[in-house]
């Protein structure tokens, strides 16, 4: 069977302002992701098959029973292997709520992927997937995330990191590109064109490209595309329709959007919008 987004087993899990977080369970997938970052903070657990994950021009192979820990903001992606399918978890966490809970500041989790290899902190995050994928168990859930989540904190500061992610963040981008990121983060539906900004800056494209990647992992093109498509996310889970959202968000056509959609969430749009709440009857 081609390995097409919607022909998948993969489920979506939303909680309630109690305990924010979202799971995405991926079974024997072989779809890649381009280059994409989130606002969450976002816990993976390898399952089955292996994940090279790609950070900062670094490679690593995970492995079944790998944590793999990616900041928020950090540009990265996870794909498969030779082509082999490989399934798994991936937990996304409210960074201001995470730190809340253990008294931190947003720094502790740096600007470095972390891969952490302990038996003990995949068994609590199955534990995790579990009680979010029975009903019947969400009464224990805060608990056992709040137990998760300060382990997973501890696990950070041990030496089974693994080392070769860990690397220290860049110098501050230049204003130039500073600008320009918050340019696009403003005016995600009608962003400035190529053209435009290299007026605007008297700089020729392939300066800015070359600038801004540098700087943020990715092009000024994908970074508004990957970022439309996280505020995709939020729309549809607010009940918008799949058409809606697109026009929103300024896509020319809902064929766009979808496969935008595809290319950052390796999931289709309305594979998302399905997503099921584990206090509603939906579970």
């Amino acid at each position: 069977m081609s390995d097409f987004p919607d022909n998948i087993t993969q489920h979506f899990y939303t909680m309630d302002d109690q305990v924010p977080l979202t799971l995405r369970s991926t079974c024997r997938s072989v779809r890649p992701y381009k280059a994409h970052r989130h606002a969450e903070l976002s816990v993976g657990a390898i399952v089955d098959g292996q994940t090279c994950v790609h950070f900062n021009d670094r490679y690593e192979i995970l492995n079944p029973g790998d944590v793999v820990i990616i900041p928020p903001e950090v540009v990265h992606a996870c794909n498969p292997v030779e082509g082999k399918p490989r399934s798994y978890h991936m937990l996304y966490i409210d960074p201001d709520w995470l730190c809340a809970l253990n008294h931190l500041s947003s720094l502790h989790f740096g600007t470095s992927l972390t891969v952490l290899k302990s038996a003990g902190l995949f068994r609590q995050y199955l534990t995790i997937v579990d009680t979010i994928t029975h009903p019947s168990l969400t009464g224990k859930m805060p608990e056992r995330v709040r137990s998760f989540c300060q382990s997973m904190i501890a696990s950070l500061c041990d030496d089974s990191a693994s080392p070769e992610m860990q690397v220290s963040g860049e110098e501050p981008a230049p204003e130039t590109n500073a600008f320009i990121r918050q340019v696009l983060m403003t005016q995600i539906s009608s962003p400035p064109s190529l053209d435009e900004l290299s007026g605007k800056f008297q700089l020729c494209p392939e300066t800015i490209i070359r600038r801004f990647s540098r700087d943020y992992g990715m092009t000024p093109k994908a970074f508004i595309n990957n970022l439309r498509v996280e505020e995709g996310k939020k729309l549809l889970r607010a009940g918008y329709s799949i058409a809606d959202t697109a026009l929103t968000l300024g896509f020319s056509d809902q064929s766009h959007f979808h496969k935008a959609f595809v290319q950052y969430a390796a999931a289709t749009p309305n594979q998302y919008r399905q997503m099921m709440s584990i206090f509603d009857n939906k579970s």
